[in-house]
């Protein structure tokens, strides 16, 4: 819904996913995101979109996020 979406950070339900895994492999190539917050940390992982990316670097991190999704199911 419109009125729930941040312009400053994607906030995604992790599912089955190990979310410290993912974290983890995503530093190892070169990309940082956050394992949730509070009571959410685990259960979720948050993207920040605010300030200076580009094109190129999303790209980047999403094909780092392809490759290690592969990797870090439960």
């Amino acid at each position: 819904a419109p009125k729930l979406c941040s312009p400053t950070v994607a906030c995604i339900r992790a599912g089955s996913l190990d979310v410290a895994s993912f974290v983890s492999l995503l530093k190892e190539r070169g990309h940082e995101i956050s394992n949730g917050y509070g009571d959410l940390k685990g259960k979720t992982f948050r993207i920040g979109h605010m300030g200076d990316h580009t094109e190129q670097e999303l790209e980047d991190l999403l094909r780092a996020a392809d490759e290690a999704l592969g990797l870090a199911r439960v």
